[in-house]
């Protein structure tokens, strides 16, 4: 095994506007917590065989200037027009992990938001280029298109074409990562962020 095979395959998952008590940090809110209606068991078993952050802090509160730090590693303010909300512009100058590590033998991909609102949209990982989403990108608005889709064939039909959509993006992307290489894959959903849709809490959960 070459040095190149031993280095660690990385996945970041980043939801927008992912609660601060969601899924495995439920339990820091109490029995109580609204959260204990929805199981995540496929998040939790990460977060037990891993690490949880009970004490993490952001530079900032915010979308796209968060986003800029967490790319760059520096100050959001240090990434210039990148670190605003509306109107951002990424500096190709400012180095990013993702492109770091394209440059050091990693193959690099991301589906769904990475940076942004800006331009270019997901800059910072390589934008178009690296954007794996052939699958289609409708998990975004999971909620909408499941509660569209289920009259006609069934609620657990309409949530697996959503399922599939983000496996088989990741797996068209695991295709393209040559033997041997190490990887590092951005997930990035932004359902947690979206319009309320009337009805689909009680149509897909009986909430």
């Amino acid at each position: 095994m070459n040095e190149l095979q031993k280095r660690p395959n990385i996945v970041f998952l980043f939801a927008d506007d992912w609660g601060r008590y969601a899924s495995a940090y439920s339990t820091f809110e109490g029995d109580n917590s609204i959260n204990r209606l929805i199981n995540t068991p496929n998040f939790d078993r990460v977060a037990a065989e891993g690490a949880i952050f009970t004490n993490a802090h952001v530079p900032v509160p915010s979308c796209t200037p968060c986003r800029s730090s967490i790319l760059s590693g520096t100050y959001f303010w240090e990434t210039g027009l990148g670190a605003i909300l509306e109107g951002a512009r990424w500096d190709e100058s400012i180095p990013t992990y993702p492109l770091m590590l394209e440059e050091s033998g990693y193959h690099i991909g991301h589906t769904y938001k990475v940076w942004s609102p800006g331009k270019t949209e997901n800059a910072p990982y390589g934008g178009s280029r690296t954007r794996y989403e052939s699958a289609g990108n409708n998990w975004r608005i999971f909620s909408q298109e499941a509660t569209k889709n289920a009259p006609e064939i069934g609620v657990e039909n309409a949530k697996e074409i959503l399922f599939d959509e983000t496996r088989n993006n990741f797996l068209s992307f695991l295709e393209d990562v040559p033997e041997g290489d190490p990887f590092c894959y951005w997930w990035g959903p932004v359902n947690t962020h979206r319009p309320w849709g009337q009805g689909s809490g009680k149509v897909l959960w009986g909430l």
